[in-house]
């Protein structure tokens, strides 16, 4: 075998090799952001169970109520928030090297002629889904997670509303301010939804790829002509 077409047959199996490494270690992200968040927002929906175990008093005035409206208000969305952000990430990250490696396998059975050894199949065959009907499995566990953090954020937005408008201030200016806070919650509740629907829209060309193949003409989309 000529030296150039060794190393590239090398590079290829390589990259097969990397991005099948990149799709696993995204896998393992996922499942941890979505464990270490659940955790979290378990303790901090405990932690605001324990002040309104108090009584109405204890989340609608004083230093108890304004951190029990914090912790509903900032910090939990601002977990579920970020938890979502990262977790869509690397949703997209396993589904690009995913769609590579498709790629890599439709090639590697495009170039095979007689006596070739048999081609890798396995990426493939998985985006296919159950009677070739997609990644239908899969989509149910996305949007279970998904359904998961629109839950909590709701559920906070809810608390927090209830509180706003059931805190005890003299302020003159109290009628306002809660008007903006609810506002402001809302605001975030839609953004949320759209960040949602906009992460998913970002994902959704790569499980419909169909492989392409990586041939001379597609390098050359890729990098231009050599010449």
């Amino acid at each position: 075998m000529e030296p150039d077409k060794e190393l590239r047959n090398a590079l290829f199996l390589a990259q097969y090799q990397s991005a099948r490494e990149v799709v696993l270690h995204a896998r393992q992200i996922q499942h941890s952001i979505v464990s270490w968040s659940n955790a979290s927002a378990g303790v901090l929906i405990g932690a605001g169970a324990v002040i309104a175990n108090d009584g109405a008093g204890a989340v609608t005035e004083g230093t108890s109520g304004m951190a029990f409206l914090l912790l509903f208000a900032l910090v939990l969305p601002g977990l579920v928030a970020g938890s979502f952000s990262a977790w869509i990430g690397e949703v997209g990250r396993m589904r690009r090297a995913a769609s590579f490696v498709r790629d890599i396998e439709f090639s590697a059975y495009a170039s095979g002629g007689p006596g070739a050894p048999t081609t890798p199949v396995y990426d493939t065959v998985v985006s296919r889904g159950p009677n070739g009907e997609g990644d239908s499995i899969t989509q149910i566990g996305r949007r279970a997670v998904a359904a998961l953090y629109i839950g909590l954020l709701t559920t906070s937005a809810v608390v927090a509303s209830a509180c706003v408008w059931n805190f005890e201030s003299s302020h003159s200016h109290s009628t306002v301010v809660r008007v903006v806070v609810q506002l402001l919650l809302v605001a975030v509740v839609v953004w949320f939804g759209h960040a949602v629907r906009d992460g998913f829209r970002r994902i959704a060309p790569y499980g419909s790829h169909q492989p392409t193949l990586i041939d001379e003409l597609y390098l050359v989309e890729l990098f231009g002509d050599r010449g």
